[in-house]
This record gives structure tokens, C-alpha cells and sequence, in this order.
């Protein structure tokens, strides 16, 4: 299981690519929502990694994810800050 340490805690992530590595394809980031993690899409991976790069995350402090340490709070702002630490860590320029 892949860490990326992103910020003050380190997040779990799955990075599934099958399309053709010869045709230039997208990066696609699927993000699951509160009290789930990045295994509530897996039956979505085998269809969409055919054609592009899919990197699952889990949030801070879910699934596979470290805790973050106390006072971290958990806002919209630090959650998009550790997609873009993510994708800089993946070297994805975008999604």
C-alpha cells in the first residue's frame, strides 16, 4: 500500500494505469466522501484505467490514511491542499 507523505501526515493512495503507455491519456483523481475511503470505487477502476491514469486517495484520518495530529483541522482548504501535495508528490501537473 502506497503513503505519500503529504503535508503533516502521510495519505494512502492506489495509482492504477492500463491504458495504451504509446496514446497520451488524463489523469483522473476519484475521490470518495465523508466515512468512506478510496476502495468505495474499485469496481470503477478496471473500465476507467483503460483509458486513463486513475489515482484513488483516502482523506485524512480514513481508510488507510494516518491520523492527522490533534489540532489539524480537517477544512476544504487542507483536503485541496493534499490533492495538489498528492499530485505534485505523483508528478500530475493536472487533472
Amino acid at each position: 500500500m502506497p503513503l505519500a507523505p503529504v503535508g503533516d501526515t502521510r495519505l494512502w493512495y492506489e495509482d492504477d494505469d492500463f491504458a495504451d503507455p504509446w496514446q497520451p491519456h488524463a489523469t483522473v483523481f476519484i475521490q470518495h466522501g465523508f466515512g468512506r475511503n478510496g476502495n468505495f470505487f474499485r469496481a470503477w477502476v478496471p473500465w476507467l484505467a483503460r483509458r486513463f491514469r486513475v489515482v484513488r486517495m483516502d482523506l485524512r484520518g480514513h481508510g488507510e490514511s494516518a491520523v492527522p495530529p490533534p489540532g489539524s483541522p480537517l477544512t476544504l482548504e487542507r483536503m485541496t491542499a493534499d490533492v495538489r501535495d498528492l499530485m505534485a508528490h505523483l508528478g500530475v501537473p493536472q487533472a
